[in-house]
């Protein structure tokens, strides 16, 4: 009621001002001039009482509204959330695809299932409104998040998007790149949201961005993407503090550390590819990138590359990537297996969390590669010498991190932990065991 108030009081102002401008002060001002010069000049005081009717409604003065316009970038809030479209109906004009960036992959390989059940989830408008998605470093968070984010718009499900990443390092070309170091914060979050539905950061107070935000945000359906969580200075925050603008916005948080049992939020977490699908992505990799020898290999030798990468599409991209330089498919895959070489894939995927872990952690976790498949809870607690409360603790932290898996079992004595391949590798690599002796100098050193 107040804002349709509003709305009258304004329109009655530019109605009176219009007529004014028009029909008393133009002809009085301009009279005297040709004729030209008088459609001109009345073409240009409605502009300028249009204007002045657009910033009496949003709260923004003309230098804003005219230097935004000018960059074709004037998407005020309010005027979205004045936007009739609801979820299930087609988009008006106003409502536009702001931010999503480019796709980065074809086609999801693998992951139907888990965009089915996920889907579901955002569909329901009594669903959680934070859904993480954890796993290992190079599993495909990212891209599942994308494809859900995608599928939303797509569906209607969400007026817009925003996609936050704090994402220190990519795969470009088959090779891992450093964008920079880990400095963004849940402030940045929100001036984020506020660049890409509100106006520039410099504009509004931030005690006036949260306010006019979280009204946003309220209004109508949102989808809020952060890519990378664990990277966040304040990640913790984060998660405290954004549930308090949700609903009937929603967020999607992609990272490598499980967050704690939440009530308002859901938590996938995702593993390898099957067989199947990790030669499909094999396959799919090779012929985009015109390697037809290993786009039409037999499927017992693409098997192969599956079982040494764990289906982890990180690890394919770089074998089908190394094989590009020529490289035969065992060497490839020998070199993946002694990580000669691989530094640096093991140093993106793993060295971060190593340094994180406790020490009973890192002791069950060196122990693991002993097992040829899994161990059972007494096998592997009595081979890493750890005792029954730290083994316990270590155990969550493993699986929270994503670097051992459980069991479904009922019972704690008949669960059974393993490792996904490639954490083997790491383990047993020269770069587990340099990151180890650096922790024991360190410990050294303190004592």
């Amino acid at each position: 009621m107040k804002r349709l108030l509003r709305w009258l009081g304004v329109l009655s102002i530019v109605a009176v001002t219009v007529t004014l401008t028009y029909f008393v002060v133009v002809p009085t001002v301009i009279s005297g001039l040709p004729g030209e010069i008088q459609v001109l000049l009345a073409i240009v005081s409605g502009v300028v009482v249009f204007l002045a009717a657009i910033a009496q409604i949003t709260g923004y003065d003309l230098r804003t509204i005219l230097k935004h316009s000018n960059k074709g970038k004037f998407r005020d809030a309010k005027y979205q959330a004045m936007d009739s479209t609801l979820p299930g109906q087609p988009k008006s004009q106003t409502s536009r695809l702001l931010g999503l960036p480019p796709k980065p992959f074809r086609r999801l390989v693998g992951r139907e299932q888990w965009v089915s059940d996920l889907m579901g989830i955002l569909r329901d408008p009594a669903g959680p409104p934070i859904l993480s998605i954890t796993g290992i470093g190079g599993i495909g968070k990212t891209a599942l998040a994308y494809e859900l984010a995608d599928r939303s718009l797509q569906e209607h499900l969400f007026v817009d998007a925003v996609w936050f990443s704090a994402k220190q390092q990519v795969v470009v070309g088959g090779k891992i790149q450093t964008l920079g170091k880990g400095t963004s914060t849940y402030s940045d979050v929100l001036d984020c949201i506020q660049q890409q539905l509100l106006f520039g950061v410099s504009e509004i107070s931030r005690h006036s961005r949260d306010i006019q935000m979280r009204r946003l945000l309220k209004s109508k359906p949102y989808l809020i993407v952060v890519d990378n969580l664990e990277t966040l200075r304040d990640e913790e925050v984060l998660v405290e503090s954004l549930p308090s603008l949700l609903c009937p916005s929603r967020t999607i948080l992609t990272g490598r550390i499980e967050l704690k049992k939440l009530d308002h939020a859901y938590t996938a977490v995702i593993g390898g590819l099957e067989d199947p699908y990790s030669v499909e992505l094999i396959r799919q990799e090779a012929n985009d990138r015109g390697i037809s020898a290993l786009a039409n290999a037999e499927y017992q030798i693409l098997s192969r590359i599956h079982a040494e990468t764990g289906g982890m599409p990180l690890a394919i991209k770089l074998v089908v990537s190394e094989v590009l330089t020529g490289l035969a498919i065992e060497t490839v895959l020998e070199r993946l297996r002694r990580a000669v070489d691989e530094e640096e894939l093991y140093r993106f995927i793993y060295s971060d969390l190593w340094n994180t872990l406790t020490d009973p952690a890192r002791k069950v976790l060196v122990v693991m590669p002993a097992f040829a498949s899994s161990a059972n809870r007494e096998m592997l607690q009595q081979v890493s010498q750890v005792s029954h409360t730290e083994f316990d603790a270590a155990i969550m932290e493993l699986v929270q991190k994503s670097l051992l898996d459980v069991s479904e079992d009922i019972t704690i004595k008949q669960r059974r932990y393993s490792i996904h391949a490639l954490t083997r590798n790491f383990i047993l690599s020269d770069l587990s065991i340099a990151l180890q002796g650096q922790r024991e100098q360190s410990c050294s050193r303190k004592q």
